[in-house]
């Protein structure tokens, strides 16, 4: 309707869509772009009123995260939209700074993040997107970052302007940094995200995503108890009645955390696991099934489960590699290494743990790290 804006009709409705005046030059051309994007929007959800109106459009679609799961899923769709998002002020502020996807981390590599820092300006958006860039490479087991990055943020609290998502990343950076530079100073880290957390805890939007986000951190460093304990303290009684996929997710890493405290499983909750990962997070899906499946895998190792055990681990090896997590896929066969050594295979177990040595070289990493 030219300046009078967009009417979508369909479905026996008709709605009409004023137009935003602007100062243009050209109103010519532009038709493949517009049918372009809005092909994406509809495959993604989105109702054709919603696609027709810009800001609503971006802020729907990108909250939702469906966008950014139709890109990821084809590659030349990835590389050929990314760079036109990061460029664009309203899709920069719902994809980038308010969107929360772990997968996108390794399937998409540093693509996302890189794209955003190229074109950020300010030092809060280059913090951002070089938090998620330093998450990215630890996934892969390059800690080279550690040198430089984590120097800007280590007396730093995240900023206001970080998702819940970004802020728990934050920490987690830190405590890697912590870890494999061995600075002796995890505990006063513990300290910095127990003060920050009390001090914003009426003001912490989705916590539970800022709890997801600091699991990685957590658990790598090798702080087991202190993660149960917070986990704890943080869910109570939602721990024995998880309701949603945060919670569901949650309720696994606390279990994870307190085998790994304790040795000792909850056999009540291992019965559960496999229902319980039906309904978790997507944006922190492969992780957690890598975890999940793993520690199934130690349990029923021990209840003498042996094929049910490798076929669980197996698949969790499987995905670590096709997500791109080198560093569960080495972590993983490292643990497996040591079950192999238990149970008498010890030739297999050498093996095991000569690839394992074989990547920490490649990345430059203590093998006793891992």
């Amino acid at each position: 309707l030219s300046d009078q804006g967009v009417l979508n009709s369909g479905d026996g409705e008709h709605v009409h869509i004023p137009a935003v005046k602007r100062d243009i030059t050209d109103v010519s051309g532009a038709g493949d772009t517009v049918i372009a994007v809005a092909a994406l929007c509809l495959i993604s959800g989105l109702n054709p009123a919603e696609v027709a109106a810009a800001e609503p459009t971006l802020k729907h679609a990108f909250a939702n995260n469906e966008i950014l799961h139709t890109i990821n899923s084809n590659e030349q769709i990835r590389r050929e939209l990314i760079p036109h998002f990061a460029s664009n002020v309203a899709a920069r502020k719902y994809l980038f700074e308010q969107f929360t996807d772990l997968n996108s981390l390794a399937l998409a590599s540093r693509l996302l993040a890189m794209s955003y820092l190229q074109h950020s300006n300010l030092d809060t958006e280059q913090l951002l997107a070089k938090t998620h860039i330093s998450l990215s490479d630890a996934y892969r087991l390059d800690f080279k970052w550690t040198d430089t990055f984590a120097s800007k943020i280590e007396h730093k609290p995240p900023h206001k302007e970080f998702n819940a998502f970004t802020k728990g990343s934050w920490f987690t950076c830190k405590l890697l940094d912590s870890y494999i530079c061995k600075k002796n100073n995890v505990l006063d880290i513990l300290s910095e995200i127990s003060s920050y957390t009390n001090e914003n805890e009426t003001t912490l939007s989705n916590r539970d995503e800022f709890e997801l986000a600091l699991v990685f951190g957590m658990l790598f460093s090798r702080q087991y108890k202190p993660e149960q304990k917070r986990l704890e303290h943080y869910m109570g009684e939602r721990l024995a009645k998880p309701e949603t996929p945060e919670e569901n997710a949650l309720t696994i890493y606390h279990a994870y955390s307190k085998w790994r405290a304790t040795g000792e499983f909850d056999h009540t909750l291992m019965g559960k696991i496999e229902v319980i990962l039906s309904n978790i997070p997507q944006w922190i899906q492969l992780q957690t099934v890598i975890i999940a499946k793993s520690f199934l895998a130690m349990y029923w190792f021990s209840n003498g489960n042996m094929d049910y055990a490798y076929s669980l681990y197996r698949h969790a090896v499987e995905v670590s590699s096709f997500a791109g997590y080198k560093v569960f896929e080495v972590k993983l066969l490292k643990n497996l290494s040591a079950t192999l050594t238990t149970i008498g295979e010890h030739e297999n177990a050498d093996r095991c743990n000569q690839f394992v040595q074989s990547i920490a070289e490649s990345c430059n990493i203590d093998f006793n790290l891992i």
